[in-house]
């Protein structure tokens, strides 16, 4: 009962984080709780019938995994048209054989989420970069922080702003790339496709910097103080 009762309080606390149901923060806890870095649409949907007493279990599966897909809490393995790491060119289909990745980011940031009811996007920052071994990982954490502190309408950052970021925390030049082949590969950052041109000295100032880059909002969300659900 008391192991029920934690978790019961696990998912209240997600869904006032990420402004979701109850229902769907708790399959939201499900799907983060199978550990797995891969997950398929079948195995969700599994998941999401054993939650629910009474609905439609496949359009309250497909809302859910839109939700989640709009966190970045997992990402589709399909793109639009051509291969593409951007987030945003992610395609859901729903097919039973779909298959979605889950951010190691977020699988961190869920571990100590579980453990100890924290969301700590610097627990997940710490232990992505020690299980790769960067050699500057230290450093990382200050970065990340300051990258998170100074993005662009609190979701983006950019290539400019983020080489000048790690110049001044002592980052070697030749390491900068480096380190944001290693953010995308975590999941912390992806490519962002803006097509509209900029309309204001924030926006100028964003695009001059480009590459563009998004922010994980579920990994973020205590930072970027995302208001509202996200665009899907």
């Amino acid at each position: 009962m008391a192991s029920n009762t934690y978790e019961a309080k696990l998912v209240e606390k997600l869904a006032s984080m990420f402004g979701e149901s109850l229902e769907v923060s708790r399959l939201i806890f499900e799907v983060l709780r199978t550990g797995k870095s891969i997950i398929g649409f079948s195995e969700i949907l599994a998941l999401a019938r054993r939650l629910m007493k009474a609905g439609n279990v496949e359009d309250f599966t497909r809302e859910a995994v839109l939700s989640m897909y709009g966190w970045r809490i997992l990402i589709p393995l399909e793109s639009r048209r051509e291969a593409s790491l951007s987030w945003e060119r992610k395609v859901c289909t729903f097919r039973k054989d779909e298959a979605y990745i889950i951010p190691q980011c977020i699988t961190y940031a869920f571990e100590k989420f579980q453990a100890e009811g924290v969301w700590n996007c610097k627990y997940a920052v710490d232990k992505y970069f020690e299980r790769i071994g960067e050699p500057y990982r230290f450093k990382v954490p200050e970065i990340v922080d300051e990258m998170v502190d100074k993005a662009y309408f609190k979701l983006f950052t950019n290539g400019a702003r983020i080489r000048e970021i790690c110049l001044r925390k002592g980052l070697p030049g030749d390491r900068v790339g480096v380190l944001i082949v290693e953010l995308k590969g975590g999941g912390f950052i992806s490519p962002a496709l803006i097509p509209n041109r900029p309309v204001n000295s924030a926006e100028e100032e964003m695009f001059r910097g480009s590459p563009i880059y998004e922010l994980n909002r579920a990994l973020f969300v205590l930072r970027l103080k995302w208001g509202n659900k996200p665009k899907r």
